[in-house]
């Protein structure tokens, strides 16, 4: 069995970089699209517990983030319970 020349064996490895670099690329877009899945999953279900509080619009959520904001007693007791 002949030996490779160099040239070829560098073209050889610059294929296989260029594979594995198209490999990495697509797990990485694949690792931000489930992230982006589960974040929107748990939106949603923040959005139902919310609702299911009586809170249906955003400028109510807004007016329960203040609230929670200004009154921090409160909120780090209602954490402490949970």
């Amino acid at each position: 069995m002949a030996r490779k020349s160099l040239s070829e064996q560098i073209a050889e490895l610059e294929q296989k970089q260029q594979q594995l670099q198209a490999q990495k690329l697509a797990l990485e877009a694949r690792a931000k699209a489930e992230a982006r899945k589960h974040r929107t999953r748990t939106l949603i279900q923040v959005g139902g517990v919310l609702t299911a509080m009586g809170v249906a619009t955003v400028e109510e959520a807004g007016q329960l983030q203040a609230y929670a904001k200004t009154h921090e007693s409160w909120w780090s007791e209602w954490r402490s319970t949970t």
